[in-house]
């Protein structure tokens, strides 16, 4: 069989398809940079802060500087008289902070948070591009502290040490989207504001026997409290995040005009 006799043919075909193509379906990756926000957040830090800031060489920061994380994703694309978009995937963002002391010690808090999404969008086109709305639902969310001292030398009265964490939550965010179709590359840019995010009623748990046994097993939002008190109030789950988003996809048409 003369293979070359029916590759040109066949290479015309399918840059025809491209071209005419309005249905797409696609799988790419992204990246995320979030800005959470929390109340019960900032209130650990400033009042770790506050009590520790005789003995510290630096203090926590905080979660409200930035993360940056990443997406994984599958969407199916119209782009013809108007622009329309369903997806959906995986997304994971990190930050990690800690507080230094004097005596060389650390405090160190690796906060992770992931989820599954499904988005939907809707806009207009013009040539290759498209701009308009989205509405992105996470689900299956989930975040975690993992909270650790560098010396064990040192007596800790009621540890902070521990895995806390909180999930079977959601959140519901609302943003723009706009993009550009080179095929057979896809590329899309969002921005995403939050409207709903749940866990106003769950604290971030760590479920150890030692840790429940000295009733320290939720994660605190006072520090005072948890340290100079013998009860103290949980940290809630409901920590939201403004996100950009920044992802490229392989799209290939499924359907002519």
């Amino acid at each position: 069989m003369n293979i070359q006799k029916y590759l040109l043919p066949g290479l015309i075909c399918l840059l025809s398809l491209s071209l005419s193509a309005q249905h797409y379906i696609s799988a790419g990756a992204g990246i995320n940079i979030s800005f959470y926000q929390s109340a019960d957040m900032d209130l650990f830090e400033q009042s770790y802060n506050r009590i520790n800031g005789a003995g510290l060489t630096e203090p926590l920061k905080g979660i409200n500087n930035g993360a940056a994380g990443f997406r994984l994703l599958g969407s199916y694309h119209y782009l013809g008289k108007f622009y329309a978009g369903i997806g959906a995937g995986w997304q994971r963002s990190v930050i990690r902070d800690g507080a230094g002391y004097g005596n060389g010690e650390e405090r160190e808090f690796v906060f992770t948070f992931s989820s599954l999404f499904s988005d939907i969008e809707f806009g207009a086109t013009l040539d290759a591009y498209h701009i308009g709305g989205v509405a992105e639902l996470a689900f299956q969310r989930k975040i975690r502290i993992e909270s650790s001292h560098n010396s064990r030398d040192t007596v800790l009265v009621k540890s902070l040490d521990g895995d806390y964490i909180s999930d079977g939550l959601r959140s519901l965010h609302l943003g723009l989207s706009a993009g550009v179709l080179r095929p057979p590359l896809l590329i899309n840019v969002k921005i995403l504001l939050p409207v709903y995010t749940s866990g106003e009623d769950k604290s971030l748990t760590d479920a150890s026997a030692a840790k429940q046994a000295a009733n320290t097993a939720e994660f605190p939002a006072d520090f005072d409290e948890y340290a100079n008190q013998p009860t103290y109030t949980p940290m809630r789950s409901n920590i939201s995040s403004i996100r950009l988003v920044l992802s490229m996809s392989l799209a290939l048409p499924v359907f002519a005009r």
